[in-house]
């Protein structure tokens, strides 16, 4: 692939298009796989990612999901009454991620404004392969503290979670982790270090992007940064997610496994949530 000659088009604003017919330095003519090829363009040129635009029967059946490398391969190897091709992209979709391609979609190309709508509507079209979702989990910074507090405004009014204001999230958002997927952050997570013991609060994930793994990938994200500050438990408080933090093996415990201090605060809150803990 030629790829100063490719960005040097782009940089002049010419948008290239290739065909899948090549040429060796004899003249000599190839058809290529145009899947490697788009693939291979990803590569060479360091894009963010590439885009597929398909026949619709390849992806009606899993429309609007999104794969981390593993899961990937795992689902191409495991369904057999899918197209070829589309295992074939996605095992390639997972390689490629691997490398230096962040994300790759596979979209509907008769499906109307299918790429407008896989790029910029939170919940997606088509099905997307990612990278590691870890690494769209980072430190909130003062700048996500509007976001943060909007996003737990709306577990606060289904009495998921205790009331915060915007000064309170402003002034704790260095305990504040944050799940971003395309630029927008969907999820939220705190962990308040108390010596070896931390509470772990504000966990919720935006409606839009639930019962995809989410809130797990945010637990076991905060269970990372607490074996790095040599943390020995960690305990939750939750008035409606017991299910929750029992499929994760958290066991629910009692007042003792509370900080002092916030044994205070459970004694004069009055929402009788219960208390879950882990070791770590």
């Amino acid at each position: 692939i030629d790829s100063d000659g490719l960005m040097a088009l782009i940089e002049k604003g010419i948008i290239p298009i290739l065909s899948s017919i090549a040429f060796d330095k004899k003249g000599r003519n190839y058809l290529l796989d145009s899947d490697d090829l788009a693939f291979a363009v990803g590569i060479s040129t360091g894009c963010s990612k590439v885009i597929f635009l398909t026949a619709a029967d390849m992806v009606k059946s899993v429309n609007g999901i999104e794969f981390t490398v593993s899961q990937a391969i795992n689902f191409a190897e495991e369904e057999v009454n899918r197209s070829k091709r589309l295992s074939k992209i996605l095992i390639e979709a997972a390689k490629v991620c691997n490398q230096n391609v962040d994300r790759v979609h596979i979209l509907n190309g008769l499906h109307d404004y299918a790429i407008l709508a896989e790029l910029f509507v939170n919940e997606g079209v088509g099905i997307m392969v990612h990278r590691d979702p870890y690494g769209m989990i980072r430190s909130a910074s003062d700048s996500d503290a509007s976001e943060v507090f909007s996003i737990i405004q709306s577990a606060v009014r289904d009495d998921e979670l205790l009331p915060r204001s915007s000064l309170d999230i402003a002034s704790m958002i260095k305990d504040f982790y944050v799940l971003e997927i395309d630029g927008n952050v969907v999820g939220t997570v705190a962990l308040h270090s108390q010596g070896e013991v931390a509470e772990m609060a504000c966990l919720f994930v935006k409606k839009s992007h639930e019962g995809v793994g989410y809130g797990g990938r945010l637990v076991k994200y905060i269970f990372k940064v607490a074996e790095e500050r040599e943390i020995k438990k960690i305990y939750a408080l939750s008035t409606q997610a017991s299910g929750f933090f029992e499929s994760l093996g958290w066991s629910e415990g009692g007042m003792n496994d509370l900080s002092e201090s916030r044994r205070r605060e459970y004694l004069s809150g009055g929402r009788n949530s219960k208390i879950f803990y882990k070791c770590i």
